[in-house]
C-alpha cells in the first residue's frame, strides 16, 4: 500500500522567506461563448444523470412518497463548460500559478470568470425559461455561471427530473431522498450537468470534542476529571443516518493523577506559536495584519466568548470578529440546543467558535469573518449551507461594500465523502473549488476525522468493534486538486503503560508533568502556553493501529494475564475479542480503540458511482476514467480526480495517478494522548472566565481544528508577499526540497 505523507511541517516557514513578482498580465482571448443549446426541448427525450442516488436511499430504508405539495427550496441545477472552454479555464488557472506566466498572480472575479469561461448567456436564459415553465421559481446565477439556484415542490421535481422524492427511516432518523436517477430533457445536456442534490443528507463538522478542563493555580497546569464534554456531533440533527458523523467519547487513560484531577499538556495559542515557530513572525510585525480570513459556518457565535479567549490566552485584543450572518437568507443564529433532533445544535456552535478562535490566534492581526448559513427548513431541508456560505464568500471578494472584501484564505471544517456526495456533488465543489483558484482565494478544507474510511465515519457506536462497509474513502470537499486538504497528527511525547505490580499496579505510567520536561515547562506561563518549542508529531489516529497505543494495550494484556501479541494488528484483535473483559476490569478507556478515529486521508476514488435505482446498492465505478458534465469531459484516474502535475516527487506520492490527501498536517489530537487544543465555549462549561469556575476552557481536537490554523499560517504569508492563491504548488516544491531522514515529524526537534 503505498504510504501518503502530508508536508512535513519543519518546511512551511521557508513559505516566507521568498518575494514574488507579478509579470504583466496578458489575459486570455476575449470571444463570447458558443451557444450549445440549439435542439428544441423536448420533453420526450429524456437524458439520465447517473451516480446521484444515496446508499441511504434503499428498500429498506423507504417510507413511501412525500408529499406532493412538500416545497423543495435552494435546489441546485448544475452547469458545465464546453471542451474549448474547460481546456482554456484549466490553461489560465495554471498559469496564475507558473512565475514564468505573464499571468503570474493575475486573479479574475467570478464575474470575469463567468463572462471568459462560463456558459452563454443564451444558454443561461434558456435554461432559467425552462425551469420557470416547469413551475420552479429561480433565486440566483452564479457570478461564474456555473450553476442555478431554483426552488419549488416535490411534485414540480418529480415531474421535471423524471424521478421519485421518498421518505426515508435512516436507524430511526427521518430523511428524503430521490430514489432513483434524475433525468433532464436531451437538448438541455450540452450544459447541465446534474442537480447537486435531491435529499436533506449533507456535510458535517469534523472536530472531537475531549474535556472540560480547569486551571489549577497551585499546579500551574490544566486539569479534568476524566469525563468528556457534551458529546457534539451525536446532538447533530443527521447523528444515526448512516451516513454521517457521530461524535465518539474520546479514548483517554488519564496518565497523571493528582487529588484534583487529571493533569493535560494542552496547546493553547501561544504553544501553537512555538511549537510551529511562529513567534519570531510575530515579533517581527507579521500578524495577519490587512488580511482577511473567511470561515465557512453553520452557526452564529457569541463574540464574548472570542473575547475570553484572547484574554485568557495573552492575545492582542485585535480587531472583533464579523459574522455576516444568513447569506441565503436564512440565519441559523447561535446554536446552543443539545436536543438529536436540532437542525443546527451545539456541534456546529462548537465548530464555529473553534474556527474564529484559532484561526486568529495563528494570525492575531487578520480580520475573522464567520460566514453563515442556515437550512431553508426545520424538517428535511434540501440546501447545503456550506455551498451557499463558499459561494457567498467568492462573489463578494472585490466588493468594497461587503465584509469579505480582500479575502484570501477560506476555511472549510465540514465533510462528506465521495460515494455520499454523489457524482453531481462532486462536481459541485470542484468547480466550485476552481473558482476560488482562479480568484487567487486559498480554499482550506478538513480532510476528515474517520481515519481512511470516510463514509464510514459515526456508523459505529463508541466501543462496538465495527467493520468499514464502504472501504477506502476520502471527503468530497478535500478531495479536489484546486483546494488544500488539511490533515492531523498527534504529539508522541509520551508512551503510556500499565503498571504490573507494586502499590500502583494497574495505574497508568509514563505520561505526565514528571516526563514532561523535554518538551513541556512544570508549569504554564501568564499567558498559558508551557510548549517549550518542537513537539514531535505522528499521524493522528486514536485507533488500536496506533503504535503508541498498541504499545499500552500490550502492558494491559499482561497485566490481565493475557496476550496481545507483538504487532498493532495483534493488539487490535485483542482489543476486539475482549473488549468487554477489558472493561469489565475497569479499562473502559480501550473500548473506544476499535472506533476509527483519526487523520482522514487517501486517494481520490469515487467521483462516480454506479448507481440508478433503489434495486443497486450504489458503488464507486473503479473503471471510471473521466465525468461527462454536460458537453465537457474531466479526466478521472481509478474513479478519482486526476493526481495534479504537482503533487509529484515528494516522499510518498510515487506511483499515484489520482489525486491524493492530505496535503498539509497540523496538530489535531482530541486529549487521548494528554494534549488537545484549548477553546473558550461558555455553552458547554468552557468559559475561561467565568463568576462561578475560574478559568475553564474546552478540550477540542480534529482536523477541523487544523484547517483554520493553515488558514491562519496563509493569513501570515499574504501578508508578507500578497495574495500567493492556492498555495499547494508551492508547498510542494518546498516539500520536494527535504526527505523524510532529515526532517521525521517523529523525531525532529526544531520547527524552524
Amino acid at each position: 500500500m503505498t504510504k501518503l505523507r502530508s508536508l512535513p511541517l519543519c518546511v512551511l516557514a521557508s513559505a516566507l522567506i521568498a518575494a514574488v513578482c507579478a509579470p504583466t498580465v496578458v489575459f486570455a482571448q476575449q470571444t463570447a461563448p458558443n451557444v450549445r443549446i440549439v435542439n428544441r426541448i423536448d420533453e420526450n427525450q429524456l437524458v439520465t444523470l447517473k451516480g446521484n442516488v444515496l446508499p441511504a436511499a434503499s428498500l429498506a430504508n423507504d417510507r413511501g412518497p412525500v408529499s406532493s405539495a412538500r416545497p423543495m427550496q435552494d435546489l441546485v441545477l448544475v452547469l458545465s463548460r464546453s471542451p474549448e472552454q474547460q481546456a482554456a479555464f484549466d490553461a489560465y488557472v495554471e498559469s496564475e500559478y507558473d512565475s514564468g506566466s505573464p499571468n503570474f498572480h493575475q486573479w479574475l472575479t467570478a464575474d470575469e470568470i463567468g463572462e471568459r469561461f462560463g456558459p452563454s448567456l443564451t444558454d443561461i436564459a434558456t435554461i432559467t425559461n425552462w425551469l420557470a415553465s416547469q413551475g420552479f421559481t429561480v433565486s440566483h446565477t452564479a457570478k461564474d455561471r456555473m450553476s442555478i439556484t431554483f426552488s419549488g415542490t416535490a411534485g414540480l421535481v418529480e415531474n421535471a427530473f423524471h424521478t421519485s422524492i421518498h421518505n426515508l427511516s435512516v436507524n430511526g432518523v427521518a430523511h428524503i431522498a430521490n430514489m432513483t436517477n434524475p433525468q433532464i430533457p436531451a437538448a438541455l445536456a450540452p450544459v447541465v450537468a446534474g442537480i447537486k442534490q435531491l435529499h436533506d443528507f449533507h456535510p458535517h463538522p469534523l472536530h472531537k470534542v475531549g474535556s472540560v478542563v480547569q486551571f489549577n493555580p497551585e499546579l500551574g497546569k490544566w486539569q479534568r476529571s476524566g469525563t468528556p464534554a457534551t458529546s457534539a456531533a451525536s446532538l447533530s440533527p443527521l447523528a444515526s443516518s448512516g451516513i454521517v458523523s457521530t461524535e465518539t467519547a474520546t479514548p483517554r487513560p488519564l496518565f497523571t493523577t493528582t487529588s484534583n484531577g487529571f493533569v493535560e499538556n494542552d496547546v493553547s495559542p501561544n504553544d501553537f506559536a512555538a511549537i510551529y515557530y511562529v513567534q519570531p513572525l510575530w515579533s517581527a510585525g507579521t500578524t495577519g495584519t490587512n488580511q482577511v480570513i473567511a470561515i465557512v459556518g453553520t452557526s452564529d457565535i457569541t463574540l464574548s466568548d472570542v473575547s475570553s479567549y484572547k484574554s485568557t490566552f495573552g492575545l492582542q485584543a485585535g480587531s472583533a470578529p464579523i459574522i455576516k450572518a444568513g447569506v441565503n437568507g436564512h440565519d441559523p443564529g447561535v446554536c446552543a440546543s443539545t436536543s438529536s433532533t436540532a437542525l443546527c445544535g451545539i456541534g456546529d456552535l462548537e465548530e464555529n467558535t473553534l474556527d474564529v478562535e484559532v484561526s486568529g490566534a495563528v494570525a492575531p492581526g487578520a480580520q475573522v469573518v464567520l460566514v453563515t448559513s442556515g437550512y431553508n427548513s426545520q424538517t428535511n431541508p434540501t440546501n447545503d449551507p456550506i455551498f451557499d456560505d463558499a459561494q457567498y464568500i467568492e462573489e463578494n471578494i472585490g466588493i468594497s461594500t461587503s465584509p469579505v472584501y480582500g479575502a484570501h484564505q477560506m476555511s472549510v471544517s465540514y465533510g462528506l465523502c465521495e460515494l455520499f456526495e454523489g457524482t453531481s456533488g462532486n462536481v459541485t465543489y470542484y468547480n466550485l473549488w476552481q473558482t476560488a483558484a482562479g480568484e487567487g482565494l486559498a480554499v482550506f478544507v478538513a480532510s476528515g476525522d474517520s481515519g481512511s474510511p470516510a463514509c464510514d465515519q459515526g456508523l459505529d457506536g463508541y466501543g462496538n468493534p465495527y467493520s468499514a462497509q464502504y472501504g477506502l474513502a476520502v471527503s468530497g470537499l478535500a478531495s479536489t486538486p484546486f483546494n488544500t486538504a488539511v490533515g492531523g497528527t498527534d504529539f508522541s511525547w509520551c508512551q503510556p503503560a500499565i503498571v504490573q505490580s507494586g502499590s500502583n499496579a494497574g495505574g497508568v505510567t509514563g505520561c505526565g508533568t514528571s516526563n514532561s520536561t523535554p518538551y513541556w515547562n512544570s508549569s504554564n506561563a501568564s499567558n498559558n502556553s508551557n510548549a517549550k518549542g518542537y513537539v514531535p508529531e505522528i499521524p493522528w489516529n486514536d485507533t488500536c493501529e496506533n503504535p503508541i497505543w498498541a504499545k499500552y494495550i500490550q502492558t494491559v494484556a499482561s497485566f490481565l494475564s493475557n496476550s496481545a501479541g507483538t504487532t498493532p494488528e495483534q493488539a487490535c484483535n485483542f482489543i476486539q475479542n475482549d473488549w468487554y473483559q477489558i472493561y469489565q476490569a475497569g479499562n473502559p478507556v480501550l473500548a473506544g480503540l476499535v472506533d476509527t478515529v483519526g487523520g482522514g486521508g487517501g486517494q481520490s476514488n469515487c467521483v462516480v458511482n454506479n448507481a440508478d435505482t433503489v434495486q443497486s446498492n450504489p458503488a464507486c465505478t473503479k473503471s471510471a476514467t473521466s465525468v461527462n458534465t454536460g458537453s465537457s469531459t474531466v479526466t478521472l484516474s481509478g474513479d478519482g480526480w486526476q493526481v495534479p502535475s504537482w503533487q509529484t516527487g515528494v516522499t510518498g506520492t510515487s506511483g499515484l495517478t489520482s489525486r491524493a490527501i492530505p496535503d498539509v498536517s497540523f496538530f489535531a489530537g482530541d486529549g487521548g494522548l494528554d494534549s488537545a487544543t484549548l477553546v473558550c465555549l461558555a455553552a458547554v462549561g468552557g468559559a475561561c472566565t467565568s463568576s462561578t469556575v475560574a478559568n475553564t476552557a474546552l478540550e477540542i481536537g480534529g482536523t477541523s481544528v487544523a484547517s483554520p490554523e493553515m488558514a491562519g499560517v496563509m493569513a501570515l504569508i499574504n501578508q508578507k508577499w500578497g495574495a500567493q492563491g492556492l498555495p499547494n504548488k508551492a508547498l510542494y516544491q518546498l516539500a520536494g526540497k527535504q526527505n523524510y531522514s532529515s526532517c521525521s515529524s517523529e523525531s525532529v526537534s526544531t520547527s524552524s
